[in-house]
C-alpha cells in the first residue's frame, strides 16, 4: 500500500481504524511499518493508539518540508497480529 487517507468528514468515525486493522491482518506474520509527516499530531496519536512506535526520522530532501517519522507495529506474539 502506498498511502492511506480518510476524507475529513469521515475522520473520527472509525473508518480509518477499520482500514488499518485490515492492513495489519493482511500483513500476517510481518511487522507493519509506515511513515507520516513530522508535525502531524493527529496521525501521531492515531498510530500510537494502534500500537505503533517510532523507529526513526528521516529528514526531507526538500528544504522546508517536514521530516518523515517512521513507525512500526510489531507482531503480537499471542495473536500473531
Amino acid at each position: 500500500m502506498w498511502k492511506l487517507y480518510v476524507i475529513p468528514r469521515a475522520q473520527g468515525t472509525g473508518v480509518g481504524s477499520a482500514l488499518l486493522r485490515e492492513l495489519i491482518t493482511l500483513a500476517g506474520d510481518k511487522p507493519v511499518r509506515l511513515a507520516y509527516a513530522d508535525g502531524n499530531e493527529r496521525a501521531a496519536r492515531f498510530y500510537a493508539a494502534h500500537g505503533f512506535h517510532e523507529i526513526r526520522r528521516d529528514p526531507s530532501d526538500h528544504p522546508g518540508w517536514p521530516a518523515d517519522v517512521w513507525l512500526e507495529r510489531p507482531i503480537d506474539k499471542i495473536s500473531g497480529r
